[in-house]
C-alpha cells in the first residue's frame, strides 16, 4: 500500500508502527481521509504531556506518552485489545487523522482558534468546544475505557477554581468529559459527584445542547458552535 505522506524523525521501528496503525484504519475509511496526510512528525515530547497534535494537513506524535516502548507480537488487528498501550496510540492518531480529515470542513473554526490573542475568548472557546465534542463523538469508539474512566472520575471529582480567564480549562475539557462519560455510560452518576452545584448544572446544559446541535442539520457547523457560546458567556458571566 502506497501513502502519500511522509514520516519525519522517526526510527525505523517507530515508522513501522506508524505506518501498520495507519492500513489498520483503512476499516474506517468514511469517517478519515488518509489522502488528505502529509507529513507526520515524531518529536521526544509535546507540552503538557499531550499525546498527539494536528495542524492542516501534518500530524506530531510524541514518544513520551505515545510511541514509546510500543510493542506487538501479532498485529495491530490482534493486539490492539490485549495491549493498552497500542491502543492509546491507535486512537491518539485516529483522533489526529479525523482533525486532519475535517481541516478543510472547520477550517474557519481551526484557524480561528489559531489566530492569537487578539481573537474573541469565547468565540474561540466555543469553536474549541465544538470542534473537540464533535471529533470525540466520531472517534470515542477507539479509545481505552479504563483511561477514558479514569479521566472522567477525575474531571467529575476536580475542585474548579476560576482563574483571570474564567473557566477556560474546564470549557476545553468539558467535551472529552461529555463524550466519554455518556459512551462509558457513567455520566449520569458522576456528573452528581460535581461539587460545585453551578457547574453541574452548567455540565448537564452542555450535555443537553450538544446533543440536540450534533443531531440538528438545520444549523452550520459556525452556527452549532455560536450556540454554544452563548452558553459560555452566561456561565463565565454568572461566576464573573
Amino acid at each position: 500500500m502506497n501513502f502519500l505522506y511522509k514520516i519525519t524523525n522517526a526510527t525505523q521501528e517507530e515508522e513501522n508502527i506508524i505506518n501498520d496503525i495507519i492500513k489498520f484504519f483503512n476499516n474506517y475509511s468514511d469517517k478519515i481521509n488518509i489522502n488528505e496526510l502529509k507529513i507526520i512528525e515524531v518529536v521526544d515530547k509535546l507540552d503538557n504531556d499531550s499525546s498527539g497534535r494536528s495542524i492542516r494537513d501534518k500530524i506530531i506524535l510524541p514518544r513520551k506518552n505515545g510511541l514509546e516502548n510500543i510493542k506487538y507480537k501479532h498485529g495491530i488487528l490482534d493486539d490492539k485489545n490485549i495491549n493498552s498501550k497500542l491502543k492509546m496510540l491507535i486512537s491518539t492518531i485516529y483522533h489526529e487523522l479525523w482533525h486532519v480529515s475535517t481541516w478543510e470542513k472547520y477550517e474557519f473554526m481551526y484557524e480561528y482558534v489559531m489566530g492569537g490573542k487578539n481573537n474573541d475568548l469565547y468565540t474561540a472557546l466555543a469553536y474549541m468546544y465544538w470542534i473537540e465534542y464533535v471529533a470525540h463523538i466520531e472517534t470515542v469508539f477507539l479509545e481505552t475505557p479504563d483511561v477514558m474512566n479514569t479521566f472522567c472520575q477525575n474531571f467529575a471529582h476536580k475542585k474548579w477554581n476560576k482563574n483571570k480567564y474564567g473557566y477556560s480549562y474546564f470549557i476545553k475539557i468539558l467535551p472529552y468529559y461529555l463524550v466519554r462519560a455518556n459512551y462509558l455510560n457513567i455520566f449520569a452518576k458522576l456528573t452528581e459527584e460535581i461539587i460545585s452545584n453551578e457547574l453541574k448544572l452548567a455540565v448537564y446544559e452542555f450535555d443537553k445542547t450538544s446533543k440536540h446541535l450534533f443531531q440538528n442539520s438545520n444549523f452550520s457547523e459556525i452556527e452549532k458552535a455560536n450556540k454554544i457560546r452563548d452558553i459560555i458567556v452566561k456561565l463565565f458571566e454568572k461566576f464573573g
